[in-house]
C-alpha cells in the first residue's frame, strides 16, 4: 500500500467532525477564557516600541451574530462595546504592516497597541464587523481558509464572504487578508486509539502507520503554496500572514510558511508579543475571545494581560500503576476518574511518566510512546496525555536520560564507572553515542505524542563524584591537563572544576534534547527535577544558580532515598533557591514538591502537616507546588480532605 497516497486521500475527507473536534483542539491550545480570566504570562518587555512597553496584544475573534451557536461567536453588541472600550481607554489598534514594520525596527508603535484579528472569513465580517471598523477607524486582519472559499466547507461553517467582498475591504485600507491554510483546518487521527489532533501539527496515523516526517513537511509546503496561488488569483497578490488553525504548528511548518512568502505566523497561547523579539513575527501569540465576554470582562482581561499563569498545582502520575487494567475501556475509565478528582482538587498539571521502571529500582527499561530508539512497553502515553489535555490539564512528560538501561546494556563504554572500576547502570553524559541515542528518543516523543513540556530528573548525577568512564576521562584531560581519578579529585580546585564540568555536561545534554523537542513542539517548556542537598553553609548541591537560566522551571523533589524532607529542610532549600534569582521572578520559576504520604512513618499527612509545607514555601515567595504521591488506584486511593490546600491561590494558607 502507498501510505503517502492514502494520506493524501485522507486529507480530502472530514472523518472527524469539526464541531466535535474543535473543543479538544481549543483546550489543547491554552486559550484565554475571558470568563475565568486565566491569563498566560507574557514574554520579555518590548525592546523598541515607543510607549508600547508591554508589547502588542493580538485579539482573536471568530463569527459575530445575534444568536450565538458556539463558544467562539460574539454578539454585535458586545463587539461594538469592546471597540468602544479600546477607543475610550487609549488603546491603539494597528495594522498588520505596522506590526511587521515595528518588529523590523522601521517604526515606533503608539501607546497600548492592539492587533485585531478575525478567523475563518464569515460573511458577518463584511456585513457587521467591517462597518464597525469604518466607524471606529480600526484596522483588522481577516484569515481565510482558501479551500473553503471555492470548494468544500464543513457543514457547521456558515456563510462566508466572497472574493469580491474581500477585495472591497482590502481596498478600504482597513482590512488585511491573511491565510488560515488552504486545506488544513481540520482534524486528523493521531494514534491507534483514534484520538483526534490538528492537521498542521500532527503526523497522521492511518491503517497502523504513522505519516513520515518528510511527507508531513511536503504536505505543509504544498498547502501553503496552494493557498498563496489562490490568493494571487483572487486578490492579485500573496498574503503576508498565516494564522494556524487551533493555534497548532511546528517549526517545520513555520519554515514551510516562510518559503511560501509568509512574514508573520500567528498561533494562540495568549499574552503580549514583545516588539523586536523574532518570535513575535514567526510565533506570534493571540488571545482568543471566548464565550462572548461582556465589556467588563473584556476590560479586566486587558488590564491583567501582563499577569502570570495561574500558579501550577501538579500531580505525579505513573503509567506503570495503570497498565494492569484489563481493557482499554477500563484504562479510559481510570483516567476519567483521575481527571474528575484532579478537577475537584484544583490540579491543573500532571507530571506523567513516559517510561517504565518495572523493577521499581530506578532503572528505566522501556517507554510508553512510539519510538525506534528504545524498547516500547505499550503505546499508552499519547492517549492518556490527550485525555488530560482535553480537560485543560497540562501534561509534562517525565523522561529518562542517564537511567535508560538500553544505553548501557549493549555498549558498556557508555556506562559510568565508579572509583573501584565497577560498571554502573547509569550512562555518562560525556558519551557522544549516549547523546545521539537520547536525541533520537526525544525526537520521537515530540513527533508521536502530545506534551506541554519535559521534566528532566537525573540531577543525582551531579551530587555524586563517580564517573570515571573513558568519555569522562577524555573530557577531563582536555579541560585540565590532568588525569581523572579519585586521587586527583582530592585537590579542591580540581574537584570544583569536575563538579562544574558535570553540571555543564548535563545542561548541554538537556538543552540539546529540548532543542530537538522544540522542532515539533515549539511551545514546549523545560523543567529540571532536582534533589538538592543543603550544605552547612546553606548552599544547595547542585547549585540553583548554575541551573536557573537553562530551564523554564526548576522543580525541587522532596523525596531523597524514599524519605521526605521535613518542612524545616524544605525551608532551607527554598532559601537557597530564592537567593539564585531576582525576588520578582521567584513565583514563576520554582516548583516545590509537597508530600501527601510519609513512607518512613507510613501515614498520610494531615491537613495541618500539608498546610505547614505550603506556609514555609509561601513565606519564601514560592507558590507553585506538585504533590506526591497523589495516587488513585485500587486500595491506594485516598480522597484526601486536604483539597482546600491543593487548590489554586485563594485557598492556600499563606494567602
Amino acid at each position: 500500500m502507498d501510505i503517502n497516497r492514502v494520506l493524501n486521500d485522507l486529507l480530502e475527507k472530514r472523518e472527524v467532525s469539526r464541531r466535535t473536534f474543535i473543543k479538544t483542539c481549543v483546550s489543547v491550545t491554552s486559550i484565554i477564557t475571558l470568563s475565568s480570566l486565566q491569563l498566560p504570562k507574557i514574554g520579555e518587555a518590548a525592546k523598541k516600541s515607543g510607549d508600547a512597553k508591554n508589547g502588542v496584544i493580538i485579539l482573536c475573534y471568530h463569527d459575530v451574530c445575534k444568536n450565538l451557536y458556539n463558544e467562539f461567536a460574539t454578539t454585535p453588541e458586545n463587539l461594538e462595546a469592546h471597540f468602544r472600550y479600546l477607543k475610550d481607554h487609549g488603546y491603539h489598534p494597528i495594522s498588520l504592516q505596522q506590526y511587521i514594520d515595528a518588529n523590523e525596527n522601521k517604526i515606533l508603535l503608539p501607546d497600548k497597541p492592539i492587533l485585531i484579528t478575525f478567523d475563518d472569513g464569515y460573511v458577518a465580517f463584511y456585513t457587521t464587523v467591517f462597518p464597525l471598523l469604518e466607524k471606529f477607524n480600526f484596522p483588522a486582519v481577516m484569515a481565510l481558509v482558501t479551500y473553503w472559499q471555492d470548494s468544500y466547507k464543513p457543514p457547521d461553517i456558515g456563510q462566508l464572504i466572497t472574493w469580491q467582498q474581500a477585495r472591497n475591504m482590502e481596498n478600504s485600507g482597513l482590512v488585511t487578508i491573511a491565510c488560515h491554510t488552504h486545506n488544513s483546518h481540520h482534524g486528523v487521527t493521531a494514534n491507534s486509539d483514534n484520538d483526534g489532533s490538528q492537521a498542521t501539527s500532527t503526523l497522521i496515523y492511518f491503517n497502523g502507520t504513522y505519516e513520515t516526517l518528510d511527507h508531513y513537511k511536503a504536505r505543509m509546503t504544498a498547502d501553503f503554496s496552494k493557498a498563496q496561488s489562490v490568493f494571487e488569483q483572487n486578490l492579485g497578490h500573496r498574503v503576508k500572514a498565516l494564522v494556524w488553525p487551533y493555534g497548532e504548528y511546528t517549526q517545520y511548518a513555520v519554515e514551510a510558511a516562510q518559503q511560501a512568502g509568509v512574514q508573520v505566523c500567528m498561533g494562540l497561547f495568549g499574552g503580549s508579543n514583545s516588539v523586536g523579539n523574532p518570535k513575535s513575527l514567526l510565533e506570534a501569540k493571540r488571545s482568543l475571545i471566548y464565550e462572548n465576554p461582556t465589556v467588563d470582562k473584556f476590560a479586566e482581561y486587558l488590564k491583567l494581560s501582563g499577569n502570570d499563569d495561574p500558579s501550577m498545582r501538579a500531580a505525579w502520575l505513573d503509567i506503570d500503576h495503570m497498565v494492569h487494567t484489563d481493557t482499554p475501556a477500563q484504562l479510559t475509565a481510570v483516567v476519567r476518574n483521575l481527571i474528575e478528582q484532579y478537577n475537584n482538587w484544583g490540579i491543573n498539571a500532571v507530571f506523567l511518566k513516559a517510561y517504565s521502571d518495572s523493577a521499581v529500582n530506578g532503572n528505566i527499561d522501556s517507554v510508553y510512546f512510539y519510538t525506534t530508539a528504545a524498547p516500547m512497553k505499550a503505546l499508552l502515553f499519547d492517549h492518556i496525555a490527550r485525555m488530560f489535555r482535553s480537560e485543560n490539564i497540562l501534561v509534562y512528560a517525565v523522561m529518562p536520560t542517564l537511567d535508560a538501561q538500553w544505553l548501557t546494556n549493549k555498549q558498556s563504554e557508555n556506562a559510568i564507572i565508579n572509583a573501584n572500576g565497577q560498571v554502573q547502570s547509569k550512562a555518562t553524559p560525556f558519551s557522544t553515542d549516549v547523546q545521539n541515542q537520547l536525541v533520537a528518543l526525544y525526537n520521537d516523543l515530540a513527533l508521536y505524542s502530545f506534551i506541554d513540556g519535559i521534566i528532566f530528573q537525573d540531577t543525582d548525577y551531579l551530587t555524586n563524584n563517580d564517573d570515571f568512564s573513558e568519555s569522562a576521562k577524555v573530557a577531563f584531560q582536555k579541560a585540565t591537563g590532568e588525569v581523572l581519578n579519585p586521587e586527583n579529585l582530592q585537590d579542591q580546585q580540581l574537584l570544583i572544576t569536575w563538579i562544574n564540568m558535570k553540571t555543564q555536561a548535563m545542561t548541554d545534554l538537556t538543552n540539546t534534547l529540548m532543542k530537538q523537542v522544540l522542532l515539533f513542539k515549539p511551545y514546549g517548556l523545560s523543567m529540571l527535577g532536582m534533589k538538592p542537598v543543603v550544605t552547612k553553609e546553606g548552599q544547595s548541591v547542585p547549585s540553583y544558580q548554575s541551573l536557573v537560566d537553562n530551564y523554564n522551571y526548576i522543580l525541587t523533589i522532596s523525596r531523597n532515598n524514599g524519605q521526605f524532607q521535613t518542612p524545616s529542610l524544605i525551608s532551607h532549600l527554598a532559601e537557597a533557591a530564592t537567593q539564585s534569582i531576582a525576588p520578582t521572578e521567584v513565583a514563576g520559576k520554582f516548583i516545590f514538591e509537597i508530600p501527601i504520604y510519609d513512607p518512613s512513618s507510613r501515614h498520610w499527612l494531615s491537613d495541618d502537616e500539608i498546610k505547614q509545607y505550603m506556609k514555609v514555601l509561601g513565606e519564601k515567595g514560592i507558590t507553585m507546588f506538585s504533590y506526591y504521591p497523589l495516587a488513585t488506584f485500587g486500595d491506594q486511593t485516598r480522597l484526601t480532605t486536604t483539597s482546600e490546600y491543593i487548590a489554586p491561590p485563594g485557598n492556600d494558607p499563606f494567602d
